[in-house]
Parts: C-alpha cells; sequence; structure tokens
C-alpha cells in the first residue's frame, strides 16, 4: 500500500519565528520514492526475421521467428505476439516498405510491389506489425513501454493494442543453379558428352532439388550449336539478349563432319530449363542469381517466361598418349638384336595407336645421364664402345631411340605425345628407352638358388621374350611367346636381386617377364590368361589402381565409363578378382562392368560405322542392353566405334559412345 503524507487541513500547526506567526497552507497527496518503484516495465523482444526468398509463400513467412516475440513484463511474466485471422485460418500480417509504415499502417506493398497473399514476387526489405494484446488493466501510470511512443511503437487505447514492426529481407535466387564445365577429347564427337552430369537445381531455401523440370540442350536442326565465345559476354547482360555469338558447327576450322571438334580449346554452348508445370515456373530472376540465365523462349502473346537456358563451358583437350616402354636389362656380350624387347606400345584412351609391326630401334646407345629431349632432337651424341654393331661391349646403363610408326588413319592433331618427338611427315613417333647392361654375373657363387613347384606364364606386353642360358647369357634364336604357360622347377637369384626361372636343360626366363601360378608367391593370386576389354563403371569419377604386390597406385588411376584392354586376370584365396589393364596395373572386378557374367564377347575394334535409310532413326541400347530412351541416331550419319560385342544367340553390336551400343543390323561398315 502506498504511503502518502498530509500536512494542513483541518489540522493546522502555527509555527512562530522570531514572534511571528506562519500559516501552512494545505497541500496535495505526494508520493514518495518508495512509490515510484512499483511502475511496471514492458520491454518487447523481436528477433530479426529470417531471410526468405523470391517464390517463398507469404503464408509460410509469416510464422517465422514468431513464437520468439514476446513482450516480456518486469514482474516475470510475458506476453506473446499475435495478429487477426482470417476466415481460412491465415494470419492476415500486412507488408510496409519501411518500419514507420507498418506501425501506422501506411500504403501497404501488397498493390505496390506486387507481394500478394500467395507469395513473395520481389526481393527486399519489408515490415510487418508485431501486435500485442495488452493487460487489461493496462495505463501509462502503472506500465511503462519501452522504447519512444509513435516511433518505436503505437498504442491502440481501443483495442488496447501495442504494435512494433519485425524486419523481414526477401532474397532474389531461391533455385542455385550449378552448371559443371565438361571435358571432351579432341576427336571425340560431342554425342557422347552427357547432358545432364553434374546439372544441378537447388531450393536455397530448403536445399531440395527442384522438382520435375525438364532439361534438354538448345538443339537447331543441325544439332547442338557451340561458340567460340562467352554468352553472356557476347550478348552484353546476364538475361535476355538478342544477339548470339556465330555458331561454328558448320565451321570445319574447329568441327568435323561427326560432331567432333578438332582442335583443342574452351568452347562454350547453351543449357536450357524448360518449365514443366505451374508449380515449377518460379520468379525468372530466381533462376538467374549466378549470373549464368538468359531468357530462353516466351509466350508472344503474354510475355512469359516458359523456360531458361544457360551458358556451360566445354573444354577441348588433346587425346593423352601413354607409352608403355619398359626399362630393359642384359648382360655384357647379349646380342643388340636380341635385346630389342620389352613392352613397347603407345595407348590412348585405352586403346594402341601403333600399328603392326610398328616398332623399331636405333642402334646408338646414349648416356643414361642425357636429357630424353636432347637425344630425341639430336644434341646429344653417342656413347663410343657400347656396341661392337652386334653384341653389347659395355657396362653401365644407356638410352636408345625406339620409333612407334602410327596407324594410318590416326589424326596426329588429336594428340598428345608428351615426351615423344612426332616426325615431320607425322607417321610416325620417337621416344627413348632405358638399357642397363650388366656384367656376366657367372653361375652358382653368385647365385642363390630355391626349388618350388608350379607353373609360370609370360606376360602379355611383348610379343615374345628371350631366354638366357646357365651362365646367364642370351640363347640366340630362342624366346618364349607371350601368354605361354611353363612348368618350373627352381628359381635362382643374384647378388643384385635378378631372379629367373629354369624352364628346362640350361633355359632360364627373367622373373620380370612371368607371372607365378602359384598360390603361395605373388600375394597368393592364381593368375589366368585372357583377351578382352573391361569398362569402368560410373558410380564413382575414378578407379584406383593396384600394383603387382596389391598395395594401391598413387598417381594414377582410370576415369570412370573407360573402356580398357586385359590380358589377365587373378583371383586370390578371399576371393578377391582383378584385371590387369597394364604392366604392373590390376583393376578390382568390382569396379568394372563384369563382362564375364553379362553374356556378351567384347572384342577390340577400331573403325567407323554408318547407320542405314531404312528408318528415319535408330535405337541405342546402354551396357545392360537396356533401350536408351532419351536419345537416338539419325539414318545416314557415321560413328566412330572402338569395340564390338557379341552374345551368346549371336547378336552383334558396336559401342558408338560411353555406355552406347548400336545394333550391327543398324550399319554398314
Amino acid at each position: 500500500m502506498k504511503k502518502r503524507l498530509y500536512i494542513g487541513g483541518v489540522v493546522a500547526a502555527t509555527l512562530m519565528v522570531a514572534g511571528a506567526p506562519l500559516i501552512v497552507p494545505m497541500l496535495e497527496p505526494t508520493e514518495t520514492a518508495e512509490a515510484a518503484d512499483t511502475v511496471v516495465k514492458l520491454t518487447p523482444t523481436i528477433p530479426k526475421a529470417e531471410d526468405v526468398f523470391v517464390g517463398s509463400k507469404i503464408i509460410n513467412a509469416i510464422g517465422v521467428e514468431l513464437a520468439k516475440t514476446t513482450l516480456d513484463s518486469s514482474d516475470g511474466s510475458k506476453v506473446i505476439a499475435d495478429a487477426d485471422l482470417n476466415d481460412e485460418g491465415r494470419r492476415t500480417f500486412q507488408y510496409y516498405h519501411s518500419y514507420t509504415d507498418a506501425l501506422n499502417d501506411n500504403d501497404p506493398i501488397n498493390t505496390v510491389d506486387k507481394v500478394n497473399e500467395e507469395i513473395f514476387s520481389k526481393a527486399g526489405t519489408y515490415y510487418r506489425p508485431i501486435i500485442f494484446k495488452l493487460p487489461k488493466d493496462f495505463s501509462t501510470e502503472k506500465y511503462q513501454l519501452g522504447g519512444i511512443k509513435n516511433k518505436d511503437y503505437v498504442i491502440n487505447t481501443k483495442e488496447n493494442i501495442v504494435t512494433y514492426a519485425q524486419a523481414l529481407k526477401v532474397n532474389d535466387a531461391e533455385v542455385q543453379v550449378t552448371i559443371p564445365d565438361v571435358s571432351i577429347n579432341v576427336g571425340v564427337p560431342t554425342s557422347t558428352i552427357d547432358n545432364v552430369d553434374g546439372i544441378s537445381f537447388t531450393n536455397r531455401l530448403t536445399h531440395d532439388s527442384v522438382s520435375n523440370p525438364i532439361l534438354n540442350i538448345d538443339r537447331p536442326e543441325e544439332g547442338v550449336s557451340y561458340y567460340t565465345e562467352e554468352l553472356e559476354k557476347f550478348s552484353g547482360k546476364k538475361t535476355g539478349g538478342t544477339q548470339t555469338p556465330p555458331d561454328i558447327n558448320t565451321d570445319k576450322t574447329y568441327m568435323d563432319d561427326n560432331g567432333a571438334f578438332v582442335q583443342p580449346g574452351t568452347y562454350y554452348r547453351y543449357i536450357v530449363l524448360l518449365f514443366q508445370g505451374d508449380e515449377n515456373k518460379l520468379t525468372y530472376d530466381s533462376f538467374s542469381s549466378n549470373g549464368l540465365g538468359y531468357a530462353y523462349d516466351t509466350d508472344k502473346d503474354t510475355g512469359e517466361v516458359l523456360g531458361l537456358r544457360y551458358e556451360q563451358k566445354v573444354n577441348v583437350t588433346l587425346n593423352k598418349v601413354i607409352s608403355k616402354i619398359n626399362t630393359v636389362s642384359y648382360s655384357l656380350g647379349t646380342k643388340v638384336k636380341s635385346s630389342e624387347v620389352g613392352a613397347k606400345d603407345l595407348i590412348s584412351s585405352g586403346n594402341s595407336i601403333v600399328a603392326d609391326n610398328g616398332v623399331s630401334y636405333g642402334s646408338d646407345y646414349y648416356s643414361a645421364s642425357d636429357k630424353p629431349e636432347d637425344i630425341l632432337s639430336g644434341k646429344s651424341s653417342p656413347v663410343s664402345n657400347a656396341t661392337d654393331g652386334t653384341k653389347f661391349t659395355k657396362t653401365g646403363s644407356f638410352y636408345r631411340i625406339i620409333k612407334f610408326n602410327l596407324k594410318s588413319d590416326l589424326n596426329t592433331s588429336y594428340y598428345d605425345f608428351g615426351d615423344g618427338k612426332l616426325s615431320d611427315d607425322k607417321t610416325s613417333v620417337e621416344y627413348v628407352q632405358k638399357v642397363n647392361i650388366q656384367s656376366n654375373s657367372g653361375s652358382s657363387p653368385n647365385w642363390t638358388i630355391a626349388y618350388p613347384t608350379g607353373t609360370i606364364t609370360t606376360k602379355n606386353d611383348q610379343d615374345s621374350y628371350p631366354v638366357v642360358n646357365d651362365n646367364d647369357q642370351i640363347i640366340e634364336g630362342t624366346t618364349i611367346p607371350r601368354n605361354t604357360s611353363l612348368k618350373i622347377d627352381r628359381t635362382r637369384t643374384d647378388q643384385t636381386g635378378n631372379k629367373q626361372y629354369h624352364i628346362a636343360n640350361n633355359e632360364w626366363i627373367s622373373a620380370n617377364y612371368v607371372v607365378f601360378n602359384q598360390d603361395n608367391e605373388d600375394g597368393d593370386w592364381t593368375y589366368s590368361s585372357i583377351q578382352g576389354v573391361v569398362t569402368t563403371k560410373a558410380d564413382k569419377l575414378y578407379y584406383t589402381l593396384n600394383n603387382q604386390k596389391n598395395a594401391k597406385i598413387t598417381n594414377r588411376a582410370l576415369a570412370k565409363n573407360t573402356s580398357w584392354i586385359t590380358d589377365q586376370v587373378r583371383v586370390n584365396k578371399a576371393g578377391v578378382k582383378e584385371y590387369r589393364v597394364a604392366t604392373g596395373e590390376w583393376l578390382n572386378a568390382d569396379d568394372v562392368i563384369d563382362q564375364d557374367n553379362d553374356d556378351w564377347t567384347y572384342t577390340p575394334f577400331q573403325g567407323v560405322v554408318t547407320t542405314k535409310s531404312d528408318k528415319q532413326y535408330y535405337i541405342l541400347n546402354n551396357q545392360n542392353n537396356t533401350k536408351i530412351t532419351n536419345r537416338a541416331l539419325a539414318k545416314n550419319t557415321s560413328w566412330k566405334t572402338n569395340q564390338i560385342r557379341t552374345n551368346k544367340t549371336g547378336v552383334k553390336e558396336y559401342r558408338v559412345a560411353t555406355d552406347e551400343w548400336l545394333d550391327a543390323n543398324d550399319v554398314v561398315l
């Protein structure tokens, strides 16, 4: 209860000061300092609303952070924000340009900025009123509101409410567009590019993919249009624009008749998004925040945007050539002609590009300290007395030139030969091969003998392999063909680690040329020779390889959907199965399309097939022999092929692209 002090009234006091009387007048009641502390303070808690995006439904945005919006009382109670509801149960918040407009209901933006009851259609910062019901006994004497009246809040005494305002930011680009660059090699038809691989349209608010859009490539009658200039820069603005750069599809400087680029570089094309159904027709701006959007198709009468197009970068690179050239080792006195062996091939995209019998060796030998590029360019001088013209006469490590004649139909401008030197007439390429010449190691004092039993199989990286005698000298005229199985009864290993298998009386073969087929060596593997092609799956970007000892190779891997010739398969006791795709390189069978189990026999084949003219187009099958529904080949069109497969019923198909096979009955060679 408030304490009051009364002076005067019917009770009066006469005070005598210096002999004179003083009358104290009647006074009004006065509150003490203690009474002032009983005023209740009301403090608003109005957090910033979570951002929303153009295209968001207003009904979903209204409740954002509303539960955290309170009017806190100093006596410990809270007042929760409230708002009127219409007949459908929706909150009837209005939106305004400024905080002051929201407080005073000045010019709501429903009509000004096309923000209506359904969605936000324009980006910006808007303000909405936050309404609190005041206590029934509210009075300015009893309650104190935080802030300045008519600036921070407005009181409606008739309805007994107080109104604050909350900022709401509406952002453009609800949809985050991802259009990754694509890469393709020179000479490979652009039809092999996966049109939708990696392309995504993600709702930034919910992080969900936008449902049901149709992705297409802009396809004029002559095919996909490719350009040499960035489309956005050419048009001069992010969206719209009527100009387009020149289409290079018909310019043979850039592209051949098969739709393959003929020179490396960076090119551009359109990716088109056509809306399907009204639910996907979000505003145009919501799809173009990354600056790549282009108006693609509009209704000629209404101007409505029906679809969008985006720029995609196409990186065209030369076909990388891998030189398969092993270092070889021989004993002093070995005939030079007999030493012209070793893994020798040039591989690009898993296929050899060397002509039949297209390998030859130079007769000069160079110091291994010389740079290979100096040897190939003629800047280095040969080592004297390395040979006498017939046999090796000097120990040490040397380089010699190995020359590869290329297949006659090879367009060398499509290839990157790495360290090789292409001939002026572009028919051959030269590399260097390392040759180690060792002193004769003699017999038993320098050899450690062991007596395993089993079989060995010569490798498949050269046509044949040399044989040495008991004195470790090459036996002239005696070689073992590739993929040949041999029985052994002993091994010998010298002090340098050179290991050999005994295959007949006075005949030994280097362990570098064979694989051991016994379970107690080579990591418990059993080896079998095969001839075929394996194709990596598409689940990952690349697949790792293992070396001969089954340790992971860290500096090389195979890309997805690539095909590789294999000559051996091995299986260990645990059931792990691997295919050999290069010397010392093994690929797990789980990472490839298992061609042992899909009823097909695969054969490498280099050629061109042309579709017949009986139909307008011809269907394709995928690796599982299921019809491809979104792509077909037009009649009278030619396509490069690198594989043939035949199943048990005699069906024959040509591979014309990654995971695309064409029936042999639909083509002519």
